[in-house]
Parts: C-alpha cells; sequence; structure tokens
C-alpha cells in the first residue's frame, strides 16, 4: 500500500498539493476514506486521458482497465479512454472476457465515424506531395511518381491504407528515408 501511496502523493505534488498517509496500522477502508478526502480538499475535477489503449498487449490492457475501474470509485476522477473498440473487443473474446466486462467499466462511449476513404487517398496524397517538395524534387519527378503510384494505389496499395495511423505511420517512414 505504502509504494501505491507515494505514486498518488506524486501526482498531487504536480498540483501543489501534499498528501501525508503514512500509516502503518489504519485499516484500507480508512486509508481509502483519507485519500478521497485528500481528493474532496482539492475542490476540482480530475480528468484522466488514456490514448492508443488498444496498441497495448491484452495483460497491459487488462491492468489499464483494472485501474480504471479502481481509481474511478474515488470522487471527482473522469476518465477518457481512447480505443479501437474492434480490438479490445477482440482481445477480450480471445482470452475468454465477456464483453459485458468492458460495460462494468464505461459508462458512457463514443463511437467515432470511419474516415472515408477518399479523405484516406487526399491526406495520403497531400502527405506524399509535401514530402517530395520538401526534399527539392522536381514537379516532373513528381508528376512521374503519382502517374506510377496511381496505377499501383487503385490496384493493391490502397488496402494497406485504411486507417489515419497507417498513412501517418508510412508518410513518416518515408520522411526519415529520403
Amino acid at each position: 500500500l505504502q509504494k501505491y501511496i507515494k505514486l498518488i502523493s506524486l501526482g498531487f505534488v504536480q498540483v501543489e498539493f501534499k498528501i501525508d498517509i503514512f500509516t502503518e496500522n489504519q485499516s484500507f477502508h480508512k486509508t481509502k476514506l483519507k485519500i478521497q478526502n485528500y481528493i474532496n480538499r482539492l475542490d476540482k475535477k480530475i480528468l484522466v486521458i488514456i490514448d492508443d489503449i488498444d496498441r497495448l498487449n491484452f495483460p497491459e490492457v487488462q491492468l489499464i482497465f483494472k485501474l480504471v475501474s479502481l481509481i474511478a470509485k474515488f470522487d471527482n476522477f473522469i476518465f477518457v479512454l481512447l480505443f479501437d473498440n474492434h480490438l479490445v473487443e477482440q482481445y477480450l473474446f480471445d482470452n475468454k472476457i465477456e464483453k459485458q466486462y468492458l460495460e462494468k467499466i464505461i459508462h458512457k462511449s463514443f463511437r467515432l465515424p470511419t474516415c472515408q476513404k477518399s479523405n484516406l487517398t487526399k491526406f495520403l496524397y497531400d502527405g506524399l506531395k509535401k514530402i517530395f517538395e520538401e526534399n527539392d524534387f522536381t514537379q516532373e519527378e513528381i508528376s512521374l511518381f503519382f502517374r506510377l503510384f496511381d496505377y499501383q494505389y487503385n490496384i493493391k496499395l490502397q488496402e494497406c491504407f485504411t486507417t489515419l495511423r497507417n498513412i501517418k505511420t508510412f508518410l513518416t517512414a518515408l520522411k526519415f528515408e529520403l
């Protein structure tokens, strides 16, 4: 318990709030109440944003959800969890955990619409053009590239660029290669 109290204390130091919960013989319930009193004295909501949960391996995903579940029992905590729902549900399914597991932790979910293929293609082409221009390619070289790339993109490559993340990763790698 002392290890976790020290971690919690470090977070509150950032907002100039000192917590002193060093108790040897105090019950877990009393310690929890003491922590809640400190949180209440802040007189503010605590927003925690966790992104890219779907990029973690399953034990890490499970740990994140367990931590959120435990910490959310304290008042004044708001969590924003960002992840690809399909991937996380697949993790749960693969590990024989029921879908309702998430429903117990996540009280309100918002589904973002998928990006249209035309917008993804425009983002990719704009990114490629910008990289080529930054690397002093001539307009003739850029035009030749796009004529050849268009054909390959429409036949096969389009399958590789299904998300903004895929495209950004590709463009970043290309920048470093040129």
